[in-house]
């Protein structure tokens, strides 16, 4: 083989091998860039609890960003971020050695920057850049670069510049700082500012540690306004402080509304629901301490809904379990639920945790019991809870059997007949213990003339199919699986009404005749007692000695008139009938026949012709004939001298 060719094979091979690995990676790429974002196999360790603005979830080993909503599980190796004038708030959650349930608030500010290595004994945030703040129990960490920030307890903020500095703040308890010069403690009184490229750490005194509300507070109300405290420590020999309260971090009364009052350490506002940041200033020296944010929102009342207030539950043998339900408070994370047998809760012999806003309850005694819900938050800060409303009701054990209740028909109602041709429907309350009943129809109120009786386990009958218009009675007695007496029902009444009311036929009358021309139009007319929907009804009959008819129009009217075309001479008959909504018939008319003929014409002589001179030499009779008019039953002929003389007649 030449060398050329063998180059040229060569050639191509590599050239579909390139092709080949370009379409596979290509593959991969649009996979990946189309994937789903979803968790696979990740262990949730929290939750998101709230979103302020957009915030972004990175799975672990997946590359694609997908959107945060709030009230969404987080997974160990997730990455959170948020964009700018955004924010988030997590809670993470650990279950100690005692097997109690710890939960870590993490709070993300704007342009933040997480990820989350929850795994194991090590339990860190690794942070990006940004700015959290983090409440968290001993062995959560923070790690920034070369810096790790344990807690001892205590709330910190901390904010990160990547590749340059990370400062440690701590608002509350205090925090162990570690880093490539060793540990340190840091408390309330100083910020450490920690140099990424050098690793030198400078402390500095900070001029005041705001207290309340607390960074990211969750404050809720049940009103359109609620008061908030504002509390801090001052260490700068400030003389003038000034507590500044804004709609937005900017404190631009232009942009936002701005709330300013002098104070020195502590002051109260009334604010409506929404997100704000407060810090302190000092006007004569232009300093001001860190700005914090917090958020007020309307909580719902989480009021009982049943059973209703004072509800009486009877009851045979054991007692029944009963549903407590009352309104969801929108921020509570569950619900304390407590039972007494007197309204001052003295002794509440039940107390359940619940997680939602309903229970039953097993295994209640007999009597009052009286009950109350309670809510409660592990963010949300309610303002004054009120005082909790209990309600009450009643189990009350029955002995014996009660009397049966009847219910349908009512007492001393009145049926129409054409609602009853498949019998009346009878009904009465199912009673728990009893296995059978017996309804009794009867024509008088003793009972003692039976007119139909049927027996089972249902509560319901039908009996009487088209009864005659008249005063019925029923009663339904009872049959126990104990064997104790069960009363009879009340005795009722009811009244079958007859079918009254007339349709008359006006126009035409049954029985007239009309003349008409050809394939004109009628108009029907009629008078009805009963008001409704008439159904018109018009037939042809071909054969008057057998009835043989055939329907030519049917039709559905509102009113007492009808025009219908008709198709000329002959013996017709029409019929209305009154149909209720259920388009049954109430009530009909008679069939009224009518007959129709042409307008008559006389007739025309056609032999001999008029004028003519007829010869009768050799003949006996004279034979006259004329066309027949159009409605003419029978003709008379009459033959007259040129004088008017009558000669013949027939």
């Amino acid at each position: 083989m030449k060398s050329s060719t063998k180059s040229s094979i060569r050639n191509i091979l590599v050239s579909v091998l390139l092709l080949s690995s370009s379409a596979f990676f290509g593959w991969v790429f649009w996979s990946e860039l189309n994937r789903t974002v979803e968790n696979v196999g990740g262990v949730v360790v929290g939750e998101i609890v709230e979103i302020r603005g957009q915030a972004q979830r990175r799975y672990n080993q997946q590359s694609r960003w997908g959107s945060l909503n709030g009230s969404e599980e987080v997974y160990n190796l997730d990455a959170i971020r948020t964009s700018s004038n955004s924010g988030a708030v997590i809670v993470l959650k650990n279950i100690d050695e005692s097997g109690n349930e710890l939960l870590d608030e993490i709070s993300l500010g704007p342009d933040t920057y997480i990820i989350l290595d929850l795994s194991g004994k090590t339990r860190n945030i690794n942070f990006v850049g940004g700015n959290i703040s983090a409440s968290g129990s001993n062995g959560l960490t923070v790690s920034a670069e070369g810096t790790l920030v344990t807690f001892n307890q205590g709330s910190v903020n901390l904010k990160r510049k990547e590749g340059e500095q990370t400062s440690v703040t701590v608002t509350e308890g205090e925090a162990t700082v570690k880093t490539r010069e060793g540990s340190t403690v840091v408390g309330t009184d100083a910020v450490l500012h920690i140099n990424e490229t050098s690793g030198v750490e400078t402390r500095e005194q900070v001029a005041l540690t705001a207290k309340t509300p607390k960074s990211n507070d969750l404050l809720l109300t049940y009103n359109e306004q609620r008061q908030v405290d504002f509390s801090w420590e001052l260490f700068a020999d400030w003389q003038k402080p000034i507590l500044e309260v804004s709609s937005n971090s900017s404190f631009n009364e232009s942009e936002a509304q701005v709330f300013r009052m002098e104070a020195a350490s502590q002051a109260r506002l009334t604010l409506p629901p929404g997100l704000w940041y407060w810090r302190v200033v000092d006007t004569l020296r232009d300093e001001s301490g860190p700005i914090n944010v917090f958020s007020i929102d309307m909580e719902r009342k989480a009021n009982p809904i049943s059973p209703a207030e004072n509800l009486v539950i009877p009851f045979r043998g054991d007692a029944p379990a009963v549903s407590l339900q009352w309104n969801r408070a929108w921020f509570a994370d569950s619900y304390t639920l407590e039972m007494s047998r007197t309204a001052s809760f003295a002794e509440t012999p039940v107390i359940r945790e619940v997680s939602g806003s309903s229970i039953l309850i097993e295994n209640l005694s007999s009597g009052t019991w009286w009950w109350r819900i309670t809510p409660e938050y592990r963010r949300g800060i309610l303002e004054n809870p009120p005082t909790v409303t209990p309600r009450s009701f009643v189990l009350e054990q029955r002995v014996g059997h009660e009397r049966i209740t009847l219910v349908n028909p009512a007492d001393n109602a009145t049926i129409s007949a054409l609602d009853v041709r498949e019998g009346v429907p009878f009904r009465w309350e199912n009673q728990e213990g009893l296995v059978s009943y017996r309804l009794k129809v009867a024509s008088s109120r003793s009972m003692s003339d039976v007119l139909a009786e049927t027996d089972g386990p249902e509560n319901w009958k039908t009996l009487l199919p088209a009864p005659e218009p008249e005063t019925y009675y029923w009663q339904v007695e009872g049959v126990a699986a104990d064997g104790l007496p069960v009363p009879a029902s009340d005795i009722r009444s009811f009244i079958v009404r007859p079918l009254s009311g007339s349709v008359e036929l006006v126009d035409p009358s049954p029985g007239e005749t009309r003349e008409i021309e050809p394939y004109s139009s009628h108009t029907f007319l009629w008078r009805s007692e009963v008001p409704g929907t008439a159904r018109f009804q018009l037939d042809r009959i071909s054969d008057e000695d057998t009835g043989e008819r055939t329907r030519i129009i049917e039709s559905l009217v509102n009113g007492e008139s009808f025009t219908a075309p008709l198709p000329g001479e002959g013996l017709y008959s029409w019929r209305i009938q009154i149909l209720d909504k259920n388009s049954r018939t109430l009530v009909q008319s008679t069939e009224g026949a009518f007959t129709l003929r042409s307008e008559f014409s006389p007739p025309v002589l056609s032999s001999p012709k008029p004028g003519s001179s007829v010869s009768l030499i050799g003949s006996s009779a004279l034979t006259l004939s004329w066309n027949p008019a159009p409605g003419a039953d029978a003709y008379r002929v009459v033959l007259k001298a040129p004088d008017g003389t009558v000669i013949s007649r027939d």
